[in-house]
């Protein structure tokens, strides 16, 4: 009888620790799976902005190139009306050179018209 009882607390010893370690696996795996939910969360909002902020670069970008082609094809339109040479780059007629110089040029202008 004394044999029997110790077999069972013995097994119910053994139980209470297998669930007891199960239970801690589980509350584990439950934080592990918040926190990279919560990482992927973050990670998905992070790429959100990012993807909006290309896209609105890139029809800045879009933009400013089509402005670029079209000040180009009136450039040639009027590098044909002159009977001048075709082949010469619209952007050299044009002066599509670094902002810079636009600036410098825009404060000669304002210091011979002063």
């Amino acid at each position: 009888e004394k044999m029997i009882l110790n077999i069972l607390r013995k097994a119910l010893k053994k139980t209470r620790k297998t669930y007891m370690q199960a239970y801690r696996q589980t509350e584990n795996r439950k934080r592990m799976y918040k926190d990279a939910l919560i990482r992927l969360e973050s990670k998905m909002r992070f790429k959100k902005v990012i993807k909006q902020a290309l896209r609105v670069k890139a029809k800045e970008d879009a933009d400013r190139f089509v402005k670029a082609l079209e000040l180009e094809q009136t450039a040639k339109v009027k590098m044909i009306t002159r009977n001048a040479d075709v082949g010469v780059d619209a952007k050299q007629i044009l002066g599509f050179e670094p902002k810079v110089q636009s600036m410098t040029q825009k404060v000669h202008d304002r210091e011979s018209y002063l």
